[in-house]
């Protein structure tokens, strides 16, 4: 809708049609508040203050370089127009070229987000997310562990020709590196707090919620993930079940990522998973495939729409029904960025959101919010949530 002016900084406002124009204005109004400049409309049942539309940005150093703006502004990674998305389906780059709807920044499909309809940049939608929490406020810590290096993100990092070797097969195990990685996390939790940070209290409270709960692992179904749960908490260190959430697979959201499809339910995969890894000779009876007795991932891409139910229904399984004061879940970078990206800000005041006994957390927040957490890494997240206050519900949908 809006579009810009070759060797000029400014901007111009074009509307493809009536429809688009009226899309556009009531995304603003209903979303970023800004003000428009808009001629006089017919009248309308409700009537909505004056809004303005959003300006693309574009560096100075972005102009300076001849096609240098077709690049995100966040990763500078190469967001050619028209070519984004089929760029993206053979991971080249990632992905589509958008505008943040809010700063005017330029940025690909991995650094966007939308809320309610409307796309924003991921470091805009980090730093404005605050819902208003009122009444009694319960507190939880969710552990994120990603899965570790599996045999695609080899194939990813070799370029086209490790894509198109691995491309035909699905759900991927680890790779030699990762298994290593599962060996070498395994034996940090054993050692326990570091002799160097013994003495702060935030990580004392992180181990001992973290290895509080090991009754239960909280696990993704697809091969790598599982792997990586059974390897780095086994039962002889005294961890229990490996629950397997059909939610917790990784997203898949372009036809070339294969390794997002499953390749067996029920008690097959538990046998896939022991004939792919010798080490997981002792699966048997430890993992729960209630969930996934029947096809648990999505055939085609999945949309907006569909990622979203899902989201919220692990959220809901994590907080909500999984009725401990702290729990573990295994899963995957996008997935995990994905679900701090949705529920990411709840607390229970701006003014402690904003606090300095905040600012080191708030800062940790973001960062998970845009970057992806290494492969066999933790993260812990401790969520406070209640009531949602009337209009801080409403402004989120």
């Amino acid at each position: 809708l809006l579009r810009e002016r070759q060797g000029s900084k400014t901007t111009t406002a074009a509307a493809a049609s009536q429809k688009e124009n009226a899309r556009f204005e009531l995304e603003v109004q209903a979303v970023l508040g800004a003000r428009t400049t808009a001629a006089a409309r017919a009248p309308r049942a409700l009537s909505a203050p004056a809004h303005t539309a959003v300006a693309w940005a574009i560096s100075d150093e972005e102009e300076a370089t001849p096609g240098g703006h077709w690049k995100c502004q966040l990763c500078s990674s190469p967001t050619i127009p028209y070519v984004g998305r089929v760029a993206r389906s053979l991971h080249i780059g990632k992905g589509a070229r958008h505008h943040c709807r809010k700063c005017g920044r330029t940025v690909c499909g991995g650094c966007s987000f939308m809320a309610l309809d409307v796309r924003t940049c991921k470091d805009c939608y980090s730093k404005t997310r605050v819902l208003q929490v009122s009444g009694t406020v319960r507190e939880k810590f969710i552990f994120f562990v990603r899965h570790a290096e599996s045999v695609w993100n080899v194939a990813m990092a070799a370029g086209p020709a490790g894509i198109v070797k691995e491309i035909w097969d699905r759900d991927h195990p680890l790779s030699e590196v990762g298994q290593a990685q599962t060996a070498a996390l395994r034996r940090k939790i054993m050692a326990g707090i570091p002799e160097s940070e013994a003495g702060s209290a935030n990580v004392r409270e992180f181990y001992d919620l973290f290895l509080a709960r090991r009754e239960l692992i909280h696990c993704s179904p697809l091969l790598r993930a599982l792997q990586t749960a059974h390897l780095v908490f086994p039962k002889a260190d005294g961890w229990g079940e490996i629950k397997l959430l059909r939610n917790a697979r990784e997203q898949y959201t372009y036809f070339t990522e294969r390794d997002c499809l499953g390749a067996a339910v029920g008690h097959e995969l538990i046998e896939r998973a022991m004939k792919a890894d010798s080490q997981l000779h002792d699966l048997q009876g430890r993992a729960d495939v209630t969930e996934c007795m029947r096809q648990w991932w999505s055939e085609q891409p999945e949309n907006m729409r569909d990622l979203e139910g899902r989201h919220k229904a692990l959220w809901n399984r994590m907080l909500n029904e999984d009725p401990h004061s702290s729990c573990t879940l295994v899963a995957h970078s996008n997935l995990i960025r994905s679900l701090l990206l949705r529920f990411g800000a709840g607390i229970t005041s701006v003014a402690e959101f904003l606090g300095e006994a905040r600012q080191d957390a708030r800062t940790t927040l973001q960062r998970a919010m845009t970057t992806k957490l290494q492969n066999c890494g933790v993260l812990g997240v401790r969520c406070e949530f209640g009531d949602l206050d009337a209009k801080s519900a409403l402004r989120e949908g």
